[in-house]
Parts: structure tokens; sequence; C-alpha cells
């Protein structure tokens, strides 16, 4: 073969070979960016006899309201983005607990009402206040709410008067269901929190490591296994409207026999394991859509002190660049031996009709 013939059938083989990289490559997409860390920023206030107090939070929507009280003081407050509104039930008068909010700023909780001294629950929804009751053979010194969604469908946990064991219920519409996983321990639950297509979560005694998941009338267990960690309890406190759920752990060291809490993620049966930085417990409380956690957490070097000793944070996922779909290397490479290709057979035309 003469040195033209051989030029040309390297040409037309480096188009061949674009064509069969595109093919092999067109299409494909760069894997999307998850959540590799947090950034942690604790929430304090000042608007508590002008001092800066710590807070301990418990519930974010998905505009990033945040619900909670002062640290110790059981007067609750809506933080949204820095500036606190404390929560004033004319029928509370102290032990007020607020601890879920919904999307709408709608929020839960519960507290000593003043003409009985027995605990009861409500819902704040911007000052209105509705006061949930008992369900039927409760006892209102044990009624306490936790979560809420939009639909202002609320979860807690309230004591069995004539049976005195401890049931979590739903309170929607003016209709009580209870939520309790079957073959616990001393028919004990809690209902932690909800979200906006009715799944539940919360802790029944015996019930696998005590976590479960509500969803369209089943029960299951949300178990938790470390190697060399034995696990004494798993709380569930909050799931988003992804169905991600957030809590804590309690855990012994089976080698070294230390011990601790530590708060957990939950996405989709893969828990990731979520430590405030230097603390020596984090608890997890609430999660909203767009992955923002919020908690408490207790250190020796705390940045202020607490009269229970817990601080409040917020934590931030953090994720590098998400990828956008793109061809990759392979592709690229193909489309330069294409491109390479039809120039030289362009220019070996042009050569051809000078000639």
């Amino acid at each position: 073969m003469d040195k033209k013939g051989r030029h040309k059938n390297r040409r037309v083989s480096g188009m061949i070979l674009g064509f069969l990289m595109i093919g092999l490559g067109w299409g494909e997409t760069l894997p999307t960016a998850q959540a590799s860390s947090y950034t942690y920023t604790p929430i304090f206030t000042t608007s508590l006899n002008g001092q800066q107090t710590a807070t301990n939070l418990y519930g974010i929507n998905n505009s990033g309201e945040i619900s909670g009280m002062y640290s110790g003081y059981g007067i609750g407050f809506i933080d949204n983005n820095g500036t606190f509104t404390e929560v004033k039930n004319p029928n509370v008068g102290y032990g007020l607990n607020v601890r879920g909010i919904n999307s709408g700023g709608a929020v839960v909780g519960y507290g000593i009402e003043i003409s009985t001294s027995f605990f009861t629950s409500f819902i704040d929804n911007k000052g209105t206040f509705t006061i949930i009751g008992v369900p039927p053979g409760g006892n209102s010194t044990g009624d306490q709410a936790f979560g809420i969604n939009k639909f202002n469908a609320v979860v807690g946990w309230f004591a069995n008067q004539s049976t005195g064991q401890e049931t979590g219920y739903e309170y929607a519409n003016g209709i009580y269901t209870n939520i309790l996983p079957p073959n616990t321990y001393f028919k004990t639950s809690v209902a932690y929190g909800i979200n906006n297509s009715g799944e539940i979560v919360g802790n029944a005694d015996g019930y696998g490591n005590g976590g479960f998941l509500y969803e369209n009338g089943k029960y299951s267990p949300i178990n938790l296994t470390i190697p060399g960690l034995l696990i004494n309890g798993v709380t569930p406190r909050g799931i988003s409207g992804n169905g991600d759920i957030v809590g804590y752990y309690d855990w012994i060291n089976q080698k070294t026999l230390t011990s601790g809490t530590s708060g957990f993620l939950d996405v989709n049966g893969v828990f990731t394991t979520i430590n405030v930085p230097g603390a020596t417990s984090t608890r997890l409380y609430g999660i909203n859509n767009a992955g923002d956690i919020v908690g408490n957490y207790s250190s020796p070097n705390s940045p202020i002190n607490s009269s229970d000793g817990l601080i409040g944070f917020l934590a931030t996922p953090v994720s590098s660049i998400s990828a956008t779909p793109e061809p990759p290397a392979l592709v690229l490479f193909g489309s330069s031996l294409l491109l390479l290709g039809m120039v030289a057979l362009r220019r070996r035309g042009l050569s051809l009709k000078k000639s």
C-alpha cells in the first residue's frame, strides 16, 4: 500500500474510532454529589432577661423556622433566621415546651395548665391556641405532644388511666388513634414525629432496638447494628417529607466499656452517625426536606453555660459541587478523533481539486 493509501486508512480509522467512542459514552452522566459533612452552628438567644441563653432545639420546617425552648427555663419560642418569638399560651402558665413545627409555622407542645396544674398539649397556629385534650381513658398528667404536619395532625404520648400504660397517639381531625407496635414490653410507646405523608416515627420498649416507623397501617422496626458497640436503644425523633429519619442511640463500647449517646441519620435504611465535634453526647430531633437538622449536644467546652448542660445546634449539610449531565472524557476524546478525521478528509478533497 502506498503512503497516500496508508494516510487515508488512518483518517478513516480515526473517524470510525471516534464514532465508536461516542456510541459507547454519549449520554452518560457524572454521579450526583452527596452531603459529605455538616456545618454545626450553636444557636443562642439574648431575648431572655437581656442575657445570652442556651437553647434546646426540637423542630425545623422547610422554611428554616426552628422550634424550641430556652434551656432549662421552660419557655418556648420560634426562631426565624435569628429572630426569636416567645410562644405564650394564656392557659399554660409555666413549663411550656414547644416541640414540633410544620410548614405553615404552627407549633405543637405541652405545658402545665393553670387551672388543673396538669400537663396539657396544644397547637399554636401563629397565636391561635387549640388545646388538644386527652384521648379517651387518658390521664392529663401525662399528656405530651411532640410532632405536627401541615394538616395539623399531631403525634404524642399519653398515660392510660385505667391500665397505667403509656401509649403513643395520633390526633387528626378530632380523632385519636393509638400508635403502639405489636409485642412491645408493657404496651409502652411514644410517637415523636410525623410528616405530611402521615409517616410516623417513635419508640417502643422491646420492639427491636426500640425504634419504629409506622406507615399505611404497618409497623417496621428501626434497628441499628454497629460492630463493637452494644446498642441499648434507638430513638427516632423526626422524619422529613423525603422519609429521612433522625434521632439518637445509646451505646456501650464492648472493648473499653465506655458509653455515650450519638445522633443518627437514616436514609432508606442506611445509617450515618452524626456527632457534634467535641461533644460528649449528641441528640438529633428534627430534619427538613433540605437535610437541615436540629438537635442538642453537651460538651465540657461549651461556649456558654447551660442550666441543663445542653446546647441547641443547627447542622447544615455540606456537599461538593453537584455535577450536571455532560459527556465524560471518553466522549470528548472520541469527538476529537472524529473532528480530526473530518478535517483531514476535507483537506484531502481540496488537494484533489487543485490537482
